[in-house]
Order: C-alpha cells, then structure tokens, then sequence
C-alpha cells in the first residue's frame, strides 16, 4: 500500500461515501492502486488510494465520525 512508501505524495479527499467516489474515479478513468474498492484501516475510518487519469495518486478517505479523529474539519 502506498502508505508504506517513503515520501509519497498524494491528495486526500475525505468523503461521506467512500464506495461512491470510488466508483465516480473509477468510472472516469482513474485506477485502484489497493488490493480492494475501501479498506477498513482502523474501526470506522475507510481508505482507498486511486490513481486518477493523468497518474496522480489520490487518497478517498471516509470517517463514521470525522471529528472523533479530526476535530479540525467541521460538518457543513
């Protein structure tokens, strides 16, 4: 997983629906670089890494609860 990799450089967007944004990059040309769609990386907090059409590397992130982990971001 590109987490792994050493000064990787990416862009993440956190999102409500994870498996729906997945699937609106996949379907606009953009491809998984993950095993799976989402993966659970803690209880309650889903990843995907894409890479969209012009190579940049993509992170989808989805919270159950965002500000149980980034009491930063506010709910519009």
């Amino acid at each position: 997983m590109i987490l792994s990799h050493q000064n990787a450089t990416y862009l993440t967007f956190i999102v409500d629906d994870i498996a729906a944004v997945v699937e609106k990059v996949r379907a606009a040309g953009g491809t998984l670089i993950n095993a799976a769609p989402v993966t659970e990386v803690r209880p309650d907090v889903f990843l995907s890494f894409l890479r969209d059409p012009e190579g940049h590397i993509l992170e989808i992130i989805s919270y159950d609860d965002v500000s149980a982990y980034r009491n930063d971001i506010a709910r519009i």
